[in-house]
């Protein structure tokens, strides 16, 4: 169901917006797959979810020149999900079968809101962007898994879960843009930067249950854990037109950011320090871009040029009574060309495009805590994961003829 009831005057407008989900269509999907490809099966685990939100929108002009616009949104969800997988090793001593059983409720209620000033006229733009963020979830679960070959149980793992999680998010983001510089058409003077507050935590509990030929293994955690993450970045872009159909373009980015993780492990015996971890980690990254952009005709341009990214990403960590620094002191630089193509005659659109990007690994891929949620199938974090690079590519084709309402692409 959805509602929608709004109101506005010469300058300003207000708009309510209210929707409910009962429960979404539910299919069943039946898999056959080669290998091992937890991604594919984890975006399938939806489930059945009720959901429910209300927000409401404000929108005025009354300080001259500029745009003001508040939003606020609320968003209730109950999911239930469930999932199956069979699996079949072939081996030549006798082949392994498994069977991993999943069932899980969540409930999470979110807050949003933002605010926006806006001023997009005269030669001196600029945008002001303040948000914050708030969130409840708490969720339940149990599993279980076993390996058989033929008749004979190799291993068996029940595992029952619950945890309950707070998060809060705020953040502040400006850009302000000089037109026409100097008086000369084209040319501008681009300035951005923002910076961003994120904190986590909450309690999580597992009690597994492990066999391993005929013998029983119990284990009962109980997990604290505190997240806390700061950022800054900030951008300038200079463009500077030649002549009718050429333009350059320099920009330099700037962001940093620190990353605390501690997760505090518990037994009936008291704390443990062998599943407690620490993570600490400091990234900065740098970039510097140069292009060239020549004008073909309406609506159709190429842009070339080359982009160079450093980034260090510093990672304190302590586990299992080890503890290591990594990436101290060392950065990674990464270089290459940058291409924007968009050509239009028609109906007939072509574009291509390829840049390069940098990316560091999520905190949960360096955090080296054992997780035994499913004691058959461990995993464990890699602190000494470094940051990564890659180039993009991509070319799409798109034939739109309005008067026969067709479509290729």
């Amino acid at each position: 169901a959805n509602a929608l009831v709004s109101a506005y005057t010469e300058k300003d407008q207000v708009t309510v917006i209210g929707n409910t989900q009962n429960v979404s269509d539910s299919d069943i999907v039946v898999m056959v797959m080669r290998g091992d490809d937890d991604d594919v099966l984890s975006s399938l685990d939806q489930g059945l979810v009720t959901a429910a939100q209300l927000g409401v929108n404000a929108n005025t002009s009354r300080i001259k020149d500029v745009e003001t616009t508040v939003s606020v949104n609320y968003k209730y969800t109950d999911s239930d999900t469930g999932t199956r997988t069979d699996r079949t090793t072939y081996q030549q001593d006798g082949n392994l079968a498994s069977r991993t059983e999943n069932t899980g409720k969540q409930y999470a209620n979110s807050v949003n809101a933002d605010v926006e000033f806006q001023k997009e006229t005269g030669k001196v733009w600029f945008h002001v962007r303040p948000g914050f963020r708030y969130g409840r979830t708490e969720s339940s679960g149990g599993s279980s898994s076993e390996t058989r070959r033929g008749e004979n149980l190799m291993n068996r793992s029940e595992n029952t879960t619950r945890s309950l999680s707070d998060s809060r998010w705020a953040q502040v983001d400006a850009d302000l843009t000089f037109r026409e510089v100097g008086g000369k058409t084209g040319r501008t003077i681009y300035l951005s930067g923002g910076t961003s507050y994120d904190e986590t935590g909450g309690e999580s509990a597992e009690n597994t249950l492990l066999t391993v030929s005929g013998i029983q293994d119990v284990r009962s955690m109980t997990y604290q854990s505190d997240g806390r993450t700061s950022s800054l970045d900030g951008r300038i872009r200079y463009t500077e037109p030649l002549g009718k159909k050429w333009t350059l373009s320099t920009s330099a980015n700037l962001d940093w950011s620190r990353r605390n993780r501690v997760r505090d492990a518990f037994d009936p015996a008291g704390r443990n320090d062998y599943y407690s971890s620490v993570s600490r980690s400091n990234y900065l990254s740098q970039q510097y871009d140069v292009t060239a952009q020549y004008e073909l005709g309406t609506g159709s341009w190429i842009t070339v040029g080359a982009r160079a990214i450093g980034t260090q990403n510093e990672t304190f960590s302590k586990s299992y009574g080890i503890e290591d620094t990594t990436g101290k002191d060392q950065w990674y630089w990464y270089v290459a060309p940058s291409l924007n193509f968009q050509y239009n005659k028609g109906v007939n659109r072509l574009m291509i495009s390829s840049s390069a990007y940098s990316q560091r690994p999520s905190a949960e891929r360096m955090l080296p805590v054992l997780n035994i949620a499913n004691p058959s199938r461990l995993t464990l974090g890699n602190v000494y994961l470094k940051p990564y690079s890659y180039n993009y590519f991509s070319a799409n084709w798109t034939r739109n003829n309005r008067e026969k309402f067709s479509t290729l692409m």
